[in-house]
């Protein structure tokens, strides 16, 4: 009876290590076998949970690059339209001594405006009326912002400086776009007449000190593009696609460090990094690539820029998968991102994870 017995209890204690994800039980309750964490009465040897998935390593040169060459590619290719995205790349230099606020000028100083200026260059424009031959500027001494024209609404254009401060949009007295002469100074030119204005300013050259640049810190041959502040304020921080400084003579050491020191402030307010919002080099003499990324941390802006020749080749990178916000498949586990619409959707042209959607 006692052996029947033994020879029992040795098969139960077969059966339960052959059924139990554990090799052996020691001293009753603990697991000892690879995997396997621990054990009790009630669930006999379990293995802990799998942990989180290893996020894809991004590469940044490659996200930066392909902002780069981006907007490279719409400053070669852009022109006179009644579509800003199509007009040019949206820029504006930081103007403390107008309605930028110091500290932070990506904001303004006066809300009760309604308004902040900006311009669009393009490779068909006028160039530098000084006889440099390059982009003209607002003022080669001063970064910006590179603006994301698709979080903005335009108000108004000029194609000179519009002398705004009075009022934005010229109390709403229109230029005629049918006018076949130059720009008189008494009228803006609607929001649906920006390929009018454009192409005035192509065909009207301006001189260094002409009758419409009042303000003799103010360089000529820009034109001002006037945009409504509610929807950049409340579209911050997509309003902001990069930040710049410039290859001017005039932009030294203050200058790059200023757009430094602004670019961090920037992101350490949205909680951004480099990736999402670069720091770029706006070379002023180069027609057909003018921006090029600067290494973060580098000293010397200039030397650290690396050019882009070409639309950056597609390596392994991560594996992008489906995810709801993504059903091509071209982004990795995206879905919204602090209520600030940074989200993928199926036409994103460079997505890496829900922190790095670039693109809508």
């Amino acid at each position: 009876q006692h052996l029947k017995r033994g020879i029992g209890m040795l098969a139960l204690f077969a059966q339960s290590i052959t059924s139990s994800p554990c090799l052996h039980w020691c001293n009753k309750w603990t697991c000892d076998r690879d995997g396997c964490t621990g054990c009790s009465r009630e669930m006999g040897c379990f293995r802990s949970p799998p942990g989180p998935p290893t996020p894809p390593i991004i590469n940044r040169n490659r996200v930066v690059d392909s902002i780069v060459e981006d907007l490279n590619t719409r400053f070669r290719e852009s022109g006179p339209s009644n579509d800003l995205g199509s007009a040019g790349i949206l820029i504006h230099q930081f103007a403390r001594d107008y309605y930028d606020m110091i500290s932070k000028p990506w904001l303004t100083s006066s809300t009760s405006r309604g308004a902040r200026s900006a311009m669009l260059i393009f490779s068909k424009a006028p160039k530098d009326p000084t006889g440099s031959r390059a982009i003209p500027l607002f003022r080669q001494n001063l970064g910006g912002l590179v603006l994301r024209h698709s979080e903005l609404r335009l108000l108004c254009s000029y194609p000179e400086d519009g002398r705004t401060q009075g009022s934005p949009c010229r109390w709403g007295k229109w230029c005629d776009p049918e006018h076949s002469g130059c720009w008189s100074e008494d009228c803006a030119y609607s929001s649906s007449d920006l390929k009018s204005m454009l192409q005035v300013y192509q065909r009207c050259p301006q001189q260094p000190n002409g009758p419409h640049n009042h303000n003799p810190m103010n360089n000529a041959g820009y034109n001002e593009v006037v945009l409504d502040e509610k929807s950049w304020s409340e579209n911050l921080p997509r309003t902001v696609a990069a930040f710049f400084f410039t290859t001017s003579p005039s932009c030294q050491s203050r200058c790059r460090e200023d757009a430094r020191q602004v670019h961090r402030s920037f992101l350490d307010e949205y909680r951004l990094t480099s990736m999402q919002v670069p720091l770029l080099l706006l070379d002023v003499k180069n027609w057909q690539a003018p921006f090029s990324a600067v290494d973060p941390g580098q000293e010397d802006g200039v030397s650290s820029a690396r050019p882009v020749a070409g639309p950056p080749q597609r390596d392994a990178g991560p594996q992008l998968t489906p995810s709801k916000a993504c059903p091509n498949g071209e982004c990795s586990q995206c879905e919204t991102w602090c209520d600030k619409r940074w989200h993928c959707a199926g036409n994103v042209k460079a997505c890496l994870g829900c922190s790095f959607c670039m693109y809508e």
